[in-house]
């Protein structure tokens, strides 16, 4: 795309027919990558109603699952059971309802702008 005196160009533009002069019109929090970041930030910081309402079923419902899978050990030794066979039923109950508890549990992850700041992201 040519450009011509005048014309805004952005960081990690390409010159390849010869000499540019520049003037930076913004720094710091000003520029856009800076302005992305703040929107991306403020999207993510923002709960909806549905997520207040995962959260308060995961605090109950993985709690419930893992007391599950531990009275089916306990059970199944109880029963006379192998240790081996009582941890591979626990086991079942845990891969049962494992993806909805996975689903649940798991917090979304950390923005990418904090990431990226912090040196952390990939």
């Amino acid at each position: 795309m040519d450009r011509h005196p005048g014309d805004r160009v952005a960081a990690g533009a390409l010159n390849t027919t010869g000499r540019i002069g520049r003037e930076t019109t913004a720094v710091g929090g000003d520029t856009m990558l800076a302005k992305i970041i703040r929107l991306v930030e403020d999207a993510q910081a923002a709960k909806p109603p549905i997520q207040r309402l995962v959260d308060r079923i995961a605090a109950v419902f993985v709690p419930v699952v893992l007391a599950i899978a531990a009275v089916t050990v306990v059970g199944w030794l109880a029963a006379g059971a192998p240790m081996a066979t009582a941890v591979i039923n626990a086991v079942s109950v845990l891969v049962i309802a494992c993806p909805c508890a996975l689903g649940l549990a798991t917090r979304r992850p950390s923005s990418p702008a904090r990431a990226w700041r912090q040196g952390t992201a990939s």
